[in-house]
Parts: structure tokens; C-alpha cells; sequence
């Protein structure tokens, strides 16, 4: 492509012109579009921040949740096999 603009001109003039096929250049400023893309990127990137802190504090609080059932599980074979060697002693000794 040849270069049609051989003036001086400002990055916006440039950009234009560049849009255009009237030269090769550009300002190497991105585009409207380009900045609003990129803005929303930075945007999903915060997101998906905030996104895996709750996350981890929801798979946190569901450990904790799991691990008070195993224990409320646990407590209760405990005490059934105490009931029943209290039984077998009264049997045994009565």
C-alpha cells in the first residue's frame, strides 16, 4: 500500500486516514472498540477475583459443615457402644 499522507498530522487524523487505506501507519493507540474490550476484560478479571474469594469460603464452610456431621456421626457410635457395655456388665453382673 502506498502511503498517500506524507504530511504531518495528529494520531487521530493518522488513525483515520489509516482506516481508510490512505496509509499504512496508524498511532499504535488502540481503537474505541479495542479500549471498551479491553476495559471489560479488566472488568471480568475482577470478577472472577471476587468469584474464587467466595469460592473458598464457600468450599471452606462446606468442610466445616462435613467435618461437624462426621464428628456428630462418630459421637453417637461412641456412646451406643458404652450403652451397651454398661447392659452387658448389669447382665453379667446381675
Amino acid at each position: 500500500m502506498e502511503d498517500l499522507i506524507d504530511f504531518p498530522c495528529s494520531a487521530d487524523w493518522l488513525d483515520h486516514y489509516h482506516q481508510r487505506g490512505l496509509t499504512p501507519r496508524s498511532s499504535g493507540r488502540m481503537s474505541p472498540q479495542e479500549r471498551y474490550l479491553l476495559s471489560e476484560i479488566r472488568d471480568l478479571q475482577k470478577r472472577m477475583v471476587t468469584m474464587e474469594e467466595t469460592l473458598l469460603e464457600v468450599v471452606k464452610a462446606v468442610k466445616e459443615l462435613l467435618e461437624e456431621r462426621r464428628k456428630r456421626r462418630a459421637k453417637p457410635a461412641v456412646k451406643e457402644q458404652s450403652v451397651l457395655e454398661d447392659s452387658k456388665a448389669r447382665f453379667l453382673a446381675g
